[in-house]
């Protein structure tokens, strides 16, 4: 495994369980490099399908942009999964980038990733609070 791929991968899941944490969602445990793939993760996350759809947009959002606020990427397929939610969820084809909608409900994640950022070295760490 790579550090940098198993750092970034770590940073990205850790930014989907802070988010859902903090939305009042159940999370569980977080895996990377799963099926070879040493950027590829995967989080215990509870789907509340009652959560409004900005704030489930917002837990789709936030892996890449925890990667992008702590400076750990990985390659660029990462967060490939995530966008294609973000565009089921909001129903826009793909092709065309995202909508003005999906920006918004992708400020909204970055916003909490931004409030919520001391947290996600600790659980990248695999600390809790």
């Amino acid at each position: 495994m790579s550090f940098e791929d198993r750092r970034g991968a770590a940073y990205h899941e850790a930014g989907h369980i802070v988010v859902a944490s903090a939305l009042g969602l159940r999370v569980g445990a977080a895996v990377i490099g799963v099926d070879g793939d040493d950027a590829k993760g995967e989080a215990d996350i509870d789907c509340d399908r009652s959560l409004p759809l900005v704030d489930r947009i917002a837990v789709c959002a936030a892996g890449r942009e925890a990667q992008h606020v702590f400076g750990a990427p990985t390659h660029r397929l990462a967060g490939a999964m995530d966008e294609a939610k973000i565009i089921k969820l909001t129903e826009h084809p793909p092709g065309r980038g995202f909508s003005f909608c999906q920006l918004m409900h992708i400020k909204k994640a970055s916003a909490a990733m931004r409030y919520w950022c001391d947290h996600v070295p600790r659980r990248a760490l695999g600390e809790r609070h």
